[in-house]
């Protein structure tokens, strides 16, 4: 479901219309993909196909960073770091910030080690 949004999102092989991206990305939100949680999340901030809405957007990286998404966790520090939705919290910004780095880190150590074993 996420995909579909991000079709409609960038208009690729349809119309683009942020209205049915925000709609679809709320389907996969709701069904637990943490792509459509991000990818809410930045229709809110940016405020495509829905109101703008810093709050929204930080409730929806959340969702998604807890649900471990890196790119959530990123966004989520960036919000934290510049007061978007959320007060200004530098702290608050390098912890998030931390784990999203942490998790990326983890893994691309994960898979060329699961390579090396599968020879």
């Amino acid at each position: 479901m996420n995909t579909v949004g991000t079709l409609y999102n960038h208009g690729k092989g349809v119309a683009r219309d942020y209205q049915k991206a925000a709609e679809w990305y709320e389907k996969a939100a709701a069904g637990g993909e943490t792509w459509g949680m991000f990818n809410l999340g930045f229709l809110y901030e940016e405020g495509n196909g829905v109101k703008k809405d810093p709050g929204k957007a930080v409730e929806w990286y959340e969702k998604a960073a807890l649900a471990g998404n890196s790119s959530a966790m990123n966004n989520l520090g960036l919000c934290y770091q510049k007061g978007n939705g959320v007060p200004k919290d530098l702290q608050m910004a390098v912890n998030w910030f931390s784990k999203g780095a942490k998790l990326v880190r983890t893994a691309r150590h994960v898979q060329p080690r699961a390579l090396l074993r599968e020879r």
